[in-house]
């Protein structure tokens, strides 16, 4: 056979070099056949030609035709300014450097190339955009068995692995099947029975091989360089930053459900390519309903939540559940930043019983719990466009912070429930407040203000005999209920730590006070906890040795540190033992409480964990003696230092340990551990402490198997 071929190799040159040329340059012949624009003397073809053929290598002399095809037909959508190709292929399946090329004459009109002459049947096709800077779409073309041919990715990823797969020995058909298989089981997890990748059209009545070539219609991978080779060598594509890229270009085109879309069947085939090389598997009946997470930061998805469904495969519902995915029940009115996008915040409604997509203002989520609170904004646009109070509404379709009046805001609390009443706001005492047939109006300080009735403290003060010398108290006669406090002439409603003192401030009065487990400041005005001289201590645990810090505040006497006594279903948050030292350690409550607990006192000897009701003792008192503070302001350090907040409770935002392992909340929130429990819904009370939101110290509820801080209070 090999003997054969070379005499018609050789009979074939020789023909070339006598009697009519028999090149596969044209001859001045009907205008339908090809043209070659590199032999010198020769007329150019009239512009009409259906194609046009050129070569950047051979010359006629040295080329040798082996085969001959009439008409050949590409179609593809495209646009005018697009140019269609072949590139020719040896019988070494190289390339030679000719390429026969066909303009388009209009939008979409079909590529038709006549009278080709080759050395191989085999070739490359090439189309490509001169006004685009996107990569030429290409496929492997074997002339010998169609006349007609389509572009797609596929046959772009095909394309010179069919070449390799030929000199490694496979006919072209088998070449064809074996990369096309290569390029599925490599994307889609599998392999398909469908047409050659070059037979299929878009619209292919197959319906199963339409949505494969949809799947793959994925624009925005022709702006990258070097698709034909990714598939050359192996049949595989390594995972690297390209691959990363084209499943992010999938989940773009297939991950997003928008506005309850319907679904479609590529779809959920496109879902395979983002899925698979973001580490999830195929989404199938073994895995629907479960929930993957992108796990990969080089990922323009990183930590987006996809979710397995029959319709749609992996998908991304919505912003909302990829973004507070995995997110267990907040205290009221607790703000996070998204998972997936911090741009987005949601805020926990422990009435709706979830996360929702709040309206914030001052750092405050408009939830169930405060409908009709009203705020000033602090907002720095406020002043043009709109008043500054805002109120918290149902909208219908959202809780909203929404403009308000004056009046709203200064008659908070206050029931207009008489024909006229006066009353000072509970807001700004010095602003009042009027009734008048079921409508406020507010009188500001400025402003002039109506003759003054005669008030009960008026009235008192007529009844008690108060010397220009004299400091006493009194007990009213017009209401016994209250004590009168007279200093030097005048009367005043007297103050109840006043009485506890025995005297009011003034500045014969200035100093240091001692009271029960704290010290007291008079600076001549006013009486002040006294954070500048906390009265401090320390209780060795003679379990492990440890020495912790003691605080007295009132008439009780705290740890000024967390527990951190190693036991059983404890953790150091974000499993860090220096996390330990500094924030102690996290207990599951059921392991250290109820009546399954498996230690009789977590606390040192003499200690305990704390009851709500002692908790709430704790928070009066902050609040009582920091009445314009927030609670982060009064309990919580930063730096591990007592006495860094106003009380000298030194409160650490050490976060939670759900039972996944996970750890939430760190340096945002604690929770403190209670006593009381509710065995009804297996619950335990925890005191919650958050930075990111009104930073309120509050009482919440959550499982009993959660985690918790334990601040030890003395018997």
């Amino acid at each position: 056979m090999k003997r054969l071929i070379t005499s018609i190799l050789l009979v074939g040159g020789l023909l070339a070099g006598c009697g009519e040329d028999s090149s596969s340059e044209p001859q001045n012949e009907p205008t339908n056949e090809p043209t070659q624009n590199d032999e010198k003397g020769k007329d150019e073809k009239d512009s009409k030609s259906d194609s046009l053929a050129t070569s950047d290598s051979l010359s006629t002399a040295d080329s040798i035709t082996l085969f001959k095809k009439d008409k050949f037909t590409l179609i593809t959508a495209h646009s005018k300014w697009t140019e269609a190709s072949i590139l020719e292929v040896n019988s070494a399946l190289d390339l030679t450097g000719r390429e026969f090329m066909v303009k388009a004459e209009c939008d979409s009109c079909d590529f038709l190339f006549k009278n080709l002459k080759l050395q191989s049947p085999y070739a490359l096709l090439k189309v490509e955009n001169r006004t685009s800077n996107t990569v030429p779409e290409m496929s492997f073309i074997d002339l010998s068995r169609i006349d007609t041919a389509y572009v797609n990715l596929l046959t772009l990823f095909e394309s010179k692995r069919i070449l390799k797969l030929m000199k490694d020995g496979l006919p072209a058909d088998s070449a064809e099947r074996k990369a096309q298989q290569e390029v599925l089981s490599d994307l889609l997890g599998e392999t398909f029975d469908i047409k050659l990748s070059n037979q299929i059209s878009r619209n292919d009545k197959d319906s199963l091989t339409q949505n494969i070539v949809k799947a793959f219609s994925i624009g925005n991978i022709y702006y990258h360089t070097g698709l034909e080779s990714l598939f050359e060598e192996t049949g595989k594509w390594e995972k690297d930053s390209l691959k990363l890229i084209f499943a992010d270009y999938a989940a773009r085109f297939f991950g997003y459900l928008y506005n309850n879309e319907e679904p479609k069947p590529e779809r959920k085939i496109g879902s395979r390519i983002y899925g698979l090389i973001y580490g999830f598997g195929i989404c199938d009946s073994k895995n629907i309903d479960s929930v993957k997470v992108n796990a990969d930061s080089s990922s323009e998805n990183f930590k987006e939540a996809f979710l397995c469904s029959e319709e749609y495969g992996w998908h991304i519902p919505s912003i909302y559940f990829s973004n507070t995915y995995g997110w267990e029940p907040g205290y009221d009115g607790e703000i996070r930043p998204g998972n997936a996008d911090d741009f987005f915040s949601y805020a926990y409604d422990s009435i709706q019983g979830k996360w929702i997509s709040p309206s914030i203002q001052n750092g405050i989520a408009c939830v169930t719990s405060i409908l009709g609170k009203v705020i000033i904004t602090s907002d720095s646009l406020v002043g043009f466009y709109s008043m500054p109070y805002r109120i918290c509404e149902d909208l219908g379709y959202q809780l909203f912070w929404n403009t308000a009046t004056k009046e709203q805001y200064y008659s908070q609390g206050i029931d207009c429930d008489s024909a006229y009443t006066r009353r000072p706001s509970l807001i700004d005492s010095t602003v009042q407040v009027l009734c008048y047939e079921g409508k406020y109006t507010v009188i500001m300080p400025t402003e002039p203000d109506e003759p003054k009735e005669e008030t009960l403290l008026d009235k008192e003060a007529k009844l008690i005999s108060c010397g220009e010398d004299e400091e006493s108290f009194h007990k009213g006669q017009i209401d016994t209920t209250i004590y009168y406090y007279c200093y030097k002439g005048d009367v005043a409603v007297a103050n109840e730590f006043d009485m506890i003192m025995g005297h009011g401030c003034h500045a014969e009065h200035k100093g240091y006070y001692t009271y029960q487990n704290s010290i007291y400041n008079c600076n001549g005005f006013s009486w002040r906890f006294a954070s500048d001289s906390l009265v401090t201590g320390t209780v060795k645990d003679e379990r492990d040795g440890t020495v912790y810090g003691t605080i007295g505040i009132g008439d009780q006497i705290w740890l000024s540190e967390n527990m951190n006594l190693a036991i059983d279903s404890s953790w150091c948050p974000e499993d860090s033992l220096a996390n330990c030292n500094n924030f102690g350690r996290l207990y599951r409550w059921d392991v250290i409480l109820g009546e399954n607990a498996q230690v009789d006192n977590i606390c040192p000897e003499g200690f305990r964990i704390p009851t709500n009701e002692e908790f709430e003792k704790l928070e009066k008192f902050g609040k009582t003696w920091f009445k314009n503070k927030r609670d982060t302001q009064i309990f919580q350090t930063n730096n591990f230092r007592p006495g860094e907040d106003l009380l000298g409770f030194s409160l650490y935002l050490a976060g939670s340990r759900n039972l996944n392992g996970n750890y939430n909340g760190w340096r945002s929130s604690t929770n403190l551990c209670s006593q009381d429990h509710s065995d009804a819904d297996s619950t335990a009370y925890v005191y919650r402490l958050s930075s990111d939101n009104s930073g309120d110290f509050i009482l919440t509820k959550q499982k009993q198997y959660l985690s918790c801080s334990v601040r030890c209070i003395k018997d």
